[in-house]
């Protein structure tokens, strides 16, 4: 599997250099982590989270637990501390938004906690949990 990813990893990389491509003819203003505004020493990571309006709560720059709730019921806090970063607009269906897609957030954190909600997003629905502040 990891020989895949590693191959995936190549072509695409590959693949960005091309004229055409998106990463090829982007316009001038940096890289993406510069226009997101990521904090240094972070990452930004996509989030689904499952209940739309819970997502529709929070903006850039709010700080929010990403909770993951596997099958059986259980719940654990997989990124503490996220940072909000960017919504990207909802995405819909020809009947209009699908409530069961989720909304995808962009959230600040740190690489190895990337990996997890990247992980946790496979095996659990995910949602936030807004702390006082």
């Amino acid at each position: 599997m990891a020989a895949g990813l590693a191959f995936v990893a190549v072509l695409a990389a590959g693949s960005a250099l091309r004229p055409g491509s998106p990463a090829h003819d982007r316009p001038e203003g940096g890289s993406p982590a510069s226009r997101l505004e990521i904090p240094s020493g972070l990452v930004a990571a996509p989030v689904r989270v499952a209940e739309p309006s819970v997502a529709e709560l929070v903006g850039a720059g709010d700080v929010v637990d990403v909770v993951a709730a596997d099958p059986r019921g259980r719940a654990f806090v997989v990124a503490p501390g996220a940072i909000v970063v960017r919504q990207p607009p909802a995405t819909s269906g020809s009947f209009g938004p699908d409530p069961l897609a989720g909304v995808v957030l962009l959230v600040a954190v740190p690489e190895t906690t990337a990996l997890a909600l990247a992980g946790a997003t496979v095996t659990a629905q995910l949602s936030l949990v807004i702390p006082a502040e």
